[in-house]
């Protein structure tokens, strides 16, 4: 375990293990409330990550953003509770209690985008000086990800 979190960082290895978590919980999970959940967590997460990719020098922690932001409906536990389980540094913690933060605009933008809210989405995009990406491409490609990650993922 100490050489994965070497070879592939803390926030790599997160990311890992809430895919393999996914993959273990289906079994627990198998209904559609369940999958629509993980897809719009994951379209969050790819939202953040994509945005952040133009914008900010490191990225993976806006992915965990999106990723955690359903955790407590997914799991069927009080957020705090999860969250006190976590090593998970205090901005993104904040962030998923709703404080704001660096992150917040991230988080409420791919909310408002995955809610079809889009006056309020609009609001958070300006928020994020994102040059260059096109919002509604943006959102299929991340729709479309989170898809195919929850399909394959429920498969195996």
């Amino acid at each position: 375990i100490k050489q994965a979190i070497i070879m592939l960082g803390t926030t790599e290895l997160q990311k890992w293990m809430y895919l393999l978590a996914i993959r273990e919980m289906k079994n627990m999970h198998d209904s559609g409330v369940f999958q629509q959940l993980m897809i719009v967590s994951l379209f969050r997460a790819r939202v953040c990550e994509q945005l952040a990719r133009k914008n900010e020098k490191s990225y993976s922690e806006y992915f965990l953003i999106g990723m955690f932001s359903l955790i407590d409906s997914l799991l069927q536990r009080p957020l705090q509770q999860i969250l006190m389980q976590m090593p998970l540094e205090d901005e993104i913690v904040d962030t998923l209690i709703g404080r704001e933060t660096k992150y917040s605009p991230y988080l409420k933008f791919s909310t408002a985008r995955g809610k079809l809210k889009w006056e309020e989405a609009e609001k958070y995009y300006s928020k994020l000086k994102s040059t260059g990406i096109d919002a509604q491409e943006l959102y299929d490609e991340a729709m479309s990800w989170a898809e195919n990650a929850v399909r394959s993922t429920m498969k195996k």
